[in-house]
C-alpha cells in the first residue's frame, strides 16, 4: 500500500487517491479500526466511581483490521467498478501483534480517542461527497450490548477514563442511523466484536447513556438510503474469539477468504453476495472445533453483491441416471458467449471436472435434445442424460 495525504494534509490514508478525478467521480472510503492493547487503570485512579472493566488484550484484533486493510487497497474490486478512494486505518497494536501487520508504521495512526473521532467525521463527509460512493467501515475490539440494545466498542483506553469509560466507545447504532442518510449508495459495515450485556447491566445507567463518539443524525427531511450491510462477528449476548497476534482472530480468519469464494452469478458473473456470506460464514464457525459457540450474522442487503474476485474453480460432477452409456461420451461445455471453453469425454456413466465459477452451457452428443445450462458457483452435479441439472451447495 502507498501512502497518501488527503485534502488536510494532517490525515494520514493506506491508500493512495487516484489523480485528477477525487472529487468528481464515485469511489469506496473505508475506515479501519483495530483495537488489540487495553492497558489496565492505574492503581492511582481507584477512585472513580464505576467498576473496572474486565478489558484485556486482545491478540489478533488490529492484525485481522490491518489485513482487510491490505484485502481492500489490493483485491477489492467493487460490482459498480466504484474504485478505491481512502482508506483510513487506525489501530491500537499490541508489542506482539506490531511484528505481524502487514502495513509500515506510517500506514496506521493511533486508534485513540481524538483520532478515531476526526476519522469517521472526515470518512463521513468523504462518502457524502458523491451519490455513488461506497461505505466500508471495519471496526474490531471489545463490545458489549446495553440494556437499550445498542452495541458499543470500546477503545483502547476504556479501563482508564477517569470519569465514564463509556466514553471511550464508539456507539455503532448511531453510526450505522447517521449513514442512513449519507449519500453514499451503498453502506457495509464488518463489526468484530463481543455483544456481551452482562458487563453493561453492571455500569450505571448515566454511563452507559452517554457513549462517546457519535455522528449527528440529518434530519428527518433528508434523502435516507437503505442499500446497506451489517457483518457481525458474534450476535447479541455471544462472545467473540480472538486466535493470536500472528494469526487474527475467528471473523477475520473466516472472513478474508470467504470474500474471495463466498459468491453466487449475479448478471453470469461470480460475485460475493451478502446472502451467501452470510450462509458461508454459518458453514465455516460451525464447523471450528474451538469456536466456543460463536455465531456470526449478517443483516440488510447490497444487491450489486461486494466483490468481484477472480473466479475460483468448482467440482462440477457429470453423470447420466436415464440409461447405461454405451463407450464413451463427449460433453461440449460452452461459456455465456457461445464459446466453446472445454469438452470432456465420459468413459462409464460420470466424470468429475474443475471449472471456473460462471454460467455454461453443455451439449452431450449422445443427447438429441438442445443444451442445458448450468450455473457453477460453488460444487454442483448436472446430469447430462436429461434436459435440467440439479445442483449440490
Amino acid at each position: 500500500m502507498v501512502m497518501c495525504r488527503h485534502s488536510d494534509a494532517e490525515t494520514f490514508l493506506a491508500h493512495s487517491c487516484p489523480p485528477g478525478d477525487y472529487e468528481t467521480r464515485a469511489g469506496v472510503h473505508a475506515l479501519i479500526i483495530g483495537m488489540s492493547h487495553y492497558p489496565r487503570r492505574p492503581k492511582s485512579h481507584s477512585w472513580i466511581p464505576y467498576p473496572e472493566l474486565p478489558f484485556g488484550d486482545i491478540e489478533g484484533a488490529a492484525l485481522g483490521a490491518a489485513q482487510f486493510a491490505e484485502f481492500l487497497c489490493s483485491e477489492l474490486k467493487y460490482p459498480t467498478e466504484a474504485p478505491i478512494r481512502t482508506v483510513r486505518l487506525l489501530l491500537t497494536p499490541t508489542e506482539a501483534e506490531k511484528d505481524y501487520l502487514p502495513v509500515a508504521p506510517k500506514e496506521w495512526e493511533d486508534a485513540n480517542f481524538d483520532n478515531v473521532a476526526k476519522a469517521i467525521t472526515e470518512w463521513f463527509s468523504d462518502c457524502h461527497s458523491h451519490p455513488n460512493n461506497v461505505a466500508i467501515l471495519y471496526i474490531s475490539g471489545h463490545g458489549i450490548v446495553t440494556a437499550r440494545s445498542v452495541p458499543l466498542v470500546f477503545l483502547g483506553r476504556a479501563n482508564q477514563e477517569r470519569s465514564n469509560p463509556c466514553a471511550q466507545s464508539i456507539d455503532l447504532t448511531n453510526v450505522i442511523e447517521a449513514m442512513a442518510y449519507n449519500q453514499a449508495s451503498d453502506n457495509i459495515y464488518f463489526f468484530d466484536c463481543c455483544a456481551i450485556t452482562d458487563i453493561a447491566a453492571a455500569l450505571p445507567y448515566d454511563c452507559i447513556n452517554q457513549s462517546g463518539i457519535t455522528l449527528p443524525i440529518p434530519s428527518a427531511a433528508q434523502t435516507c438510503r437503505n442499500s446497506y450491510a451489517v457483518v457481525r462477528s458474534a450476535r447479541t449476548g455471544m462472545e467473540a474469539y480472538a486466535v493470536s497476534a500472528s494469526e487474527g482472530t475467528l471473523f477475520s480468519q473466516t472472513l478474508l477468504p470467504l470474500l474471495s469464494t463466498a459468491g453466487s452469478l449475479l448478471r453470469g458473473l461470480f460475485t460475493i453476495t451478502t446472502d451467501r456470506l452470510k450462509e458461508r460464514l454459518r458453514e465455516e464457525f460451525r464447523a471450528i472445533p474451538d469456536s466456543r459457540g460463536q455465531e456470526p450474522d449478517v443483516d440488510g442487503h447490497i444487491p450489486t453483491g461486494i466483490h468481484l474476485p477472480p473466479p475460483p474453480n468448482f467440482r462440477v460432477r457429470f453423470f447420466n441416471d436415464t440409461e447405461q452409456c454405451e463407450g464413451p461420451t463427449t460433453i461440449n461445455i460452452y461459456d455465456r458467449h457461445g464459446r466453446q471453453v472445454a469438452n470432456i469425454t465420459v468413459v462409464d456413466i460420470e466424470k468429475t471436472e474443475e471449472l471456473p465459477a460462471g454460467m455454461y452451457s453443455i451439449r452431450a452428443e449422445s443427447n438429441g435434445s438442445g443444451p442445458i445450462i448450468l450455473e457453477v458457483d460453488r460444487d454442483t452435479s448436472v446430469n447430462f442424460g436429461r434436459k435440467g441439472n440439479e445442483r449440490h451447495g
